[in-house]
């Protein structure tokens, strides 16, 4: 069963930034993460300011203009966010198996085997 990932990226209710969320599906399962306000996303859990973000991701795809819709970069941003949650690189999933494995942690492990780390 194939394992899909993407960022979200709303609106936010103040109208000068957006809300992210990561979106998880295996088969018909779905889970949604509120990631919170792209700002506090970048500083916190990527440890990146937007402009450094911005910079890197027009460095890496040989673009002028970062967005989020964009598939090769919603892509990239997904795993890296993920990636930064299991401490993997990017890189490492690609690998279905990886996902598959990360899809059982989110989906499938009985509550009474979950730890907070």
């Amino acid at each position: 069963m194939k394992i899909n990932i993407r960022l979200i990226a709303i609106n936010n209710a103040y109208g000068f930034g957006k809300d992210w969320q990561l979106e998880v599906n295996k088969g018909k399962k779905q889970k949604v993460f509120w990631l919170g306000q792209d700002c506090k996303v970048c500083s916190r859990l990527l440890g990146l300011g937007m402009g450094e973000l911005a910079e890197h991701i027009k460095t890496k795809f040989n673009t002028d203009c970062v967005l989020f819709d964009r598939k090769d970069i919603n892509n990239y941003l997904s795993r890296l966010i993920l990636g930064t949650m299991y401490d993997l690189e990017p890189e490492e999933l690609e690998s279905q198996e990886t996902l598959k494995q990360i899809a059982y942690d989110i989906f499938d492990r009985p509550a009474w085997e979950m730890s907070v780390q």
